[in-house]
């Protein structure tokens, strides 16, 4: 996983980079804008072994706008899960009904290149999923799950709507694939499924 997030750090700072000295005329005459807001996106998992569950995401990020078009972003988001499963056992004179609900969660660390314009906002980067905690219980019996930090990369559309001065609404969509280290022994990386959802963004322009 370390050797994913060198390489996304990498590409990230010399795509930035790149743009630098190209758009060196171009910020002569643009002042540097910089914003931090609050984010709440609703999502689902596509695929994967978590397949159709609903996960909401919310957390803070900060945009850094270099150019008219060009700019950074980084955020860290709470996501969470909960959903039950149901297992049945026939393994006795009667049919056991088994019921474990899990409650997951992780810290999403976002780092990406954000393209803006009038019409629509366009970001690319790539985040890093950390699993710090998680609570089983069910009705006869203990569930048994492991779960895994996860990483990948994300795509995201959105719109600036201007509320007052430098209060901004940004609505998005966004899709976002992902990996997991299933097994640290054999350093194994499973396609784990893609998040897609909505989101709903507030922020000030400083």
């Amino acid at each position: 996983m370390k050797t994913y997030m060198k390489i996304g750090l990498v590409i990230t700072v010399a795509f930035v980079m790149a743009w630098g000295p190209g758009q060196a005329g171009a910020q002569e005459r643009f002042k540097n804008r910089y914003s931090a807001g609050f984010g709440f996106m609703p999502e689902w998992q596509l695929g994967g072994s978590d397949d159709g569950k609903f996960s909401p995401s919310y957390g803070l990020f900060s945009e850094a706008q270099f150019s008219k078009h060009s700019g950074v972003e980084v955020g860290i988001f709470d996501r969470k899960f909960s959903y039950t499963e149901k297992l049945y056992s026939a393994g006795g004179p009667e049919v056991e009904y088994y019921e474990y609900n899990y409650n997951l969660q992780y810290v999403s660390l976002r780092l990406g290149y954000k393209f803006y314009s009038k019409i629509l906002n366009f970001s690319a980067g790539f985040h890093v999923d950390f699993a710090v905690s998680k609570s089983e219980g069910g009705y006869r019996g203990e569930a048994f799950a492991t779960y895994h930090d996860r990483y990948g990369a994300y795509l995201t559309f959105s719109k600036d709507i201007v509320l007052y001065k430098g209060l901004i609404l940004e609505p998005e969509i966004h899709v976002n694939p992902f990996l997991c280290d299933q097994d640290k022994r054999v350093k194994t990386v499973d396609y784990e499924g893609v998040f897609l959802g909505l989101g709903l963004k507030l922020k000030y322009r400083f």
